[in-house]
């Protein structure tokens, strides 16, 4: 077997390996109520652009063995730096290497060198972690509690999707053409500056969108499991979404529903509307239609 390596990474260089982990992460240390949680790589690499977060690898070879990340945080009640660990984990089969300690090494490095005056980790109770980290110097300090909180109706968004995310729609769109396909025609409005293209998707069919550039509102009546803005959603009812450019959904119904998705345009035909909203206008339903193609991989 190839050496044990920590090092420091960029959050580019690691996030399609540590997607892949972060699915046994969230297995073991995850609560049951965030299940429906997604990795955000965008807020990660935010926190690393603003200098505080750093993301530390073990790797074996060119695999990702396991992966540590620390904040550095001014509390407003103590005024000085601390750090955070954000996440701390190391795959099952690399646990015997020593992986989990040489990590915690590292994100204690980095935090000493950004002025943190100590540092906290957070386990999950009675986990290995736990157990492991007064042999490191740690001592409980807080005992942590949670409860869920009723959730508030809150303004629905879609949010531009990562690379990585688009990615997934493009594999799922990919599997999605060996399998029977459905006609789902589509309707256009050009009215008062304004374009409008409504689908509507069977109860059980599966559609991809195309790469949206231009920012939109997306209507959506029925009920449908939707993949955009890097996470899974639910929605059942009558639904006015503000959707950003640079997004690639994917929808699954659960019954029949009714998606229109609307912009300003000053475009004169159909045609010239479609090329406005992607540059992927040969896989769109309405231009395979007019060859009659029977397709339900694009909107």
């Amino acid at each position: 077997m190839d050496s044990l390596v920590i090092r420091q990474c960029a959050v580019q260089e690691v996030m399609h390996q540590a997607a892949v982990l972060a699915d046994g992460y969230r297995a073991e240390t995850g609560l049951a109520e965030f299940a429906d949680g997604c990795v955000r790589f965008d807020i990660y690499r935010t926190l690393e652009d603003m200098g505080v977060l750093g993301v530390f690898g073990a790797f074996v070879g060119e695999s990702l063995a396991g992966f540590g990340t620390v904040v550095i945080s001014i509390p407003a009640h103590l005024g000085f730096r601390i750090g955070l660990s954000e996440s701390l984990y190391v795959a099952p089969e690399y646990r015997k290497t020593g992986a989990g300690k040489e990590l915690i090494d590292a994100m204690e490095a980095y935090a000493t060198v950004k002025g943190a005056r100590g540092m906290f980790i957070t386990s999950l109770a009675e986990s290995r972690l736990s157990k492991v980290l007064p042999r490191l110097g740690y001592r409980q300090t807080h005992e942590s509690c949670f409860k869920l909180l009723a959730q508030l109706p809150a303004t629905k968004r879609i949010a531009p999707m990562s690379a990585l995310a688009i990615a997934k729609v493009q594999n799922l769109e990919r599997a999605a053409a060996t399998l029977p396909q459905a006609m789902i025609p589509t309707s256009h409005t050009l009215h008062g500056g304004m374009y409008a293209r409504t689908v509507l998707v069977p109860a059980g069919v599966v559609i991809t969108g195309a790469l949206i550039k231009v920012a939109t509102t997306l209507i959506l009546s029925g009920s449908v499991k939707m993949y955009s803005g890097d996470e899974m959603v639910e929605l059942t009812g009558y639904n006015v979404i503000a959707a950003a450019a640079g997004r690639k959904s994917a929808f699954l119904a659960v019954t029949d529903t009714h998606l229109t998705m609307v912009f300003p345009t000053s475009a004169a035909t159909v045609a010239e509307a479609e090329a406005e909203f992607t540059d992927q206008c040969d896989v769109l339903l309405s231009r395979r239609q007019d060859s009659g193609e029977l397709l339900c991989q694009a909107l």
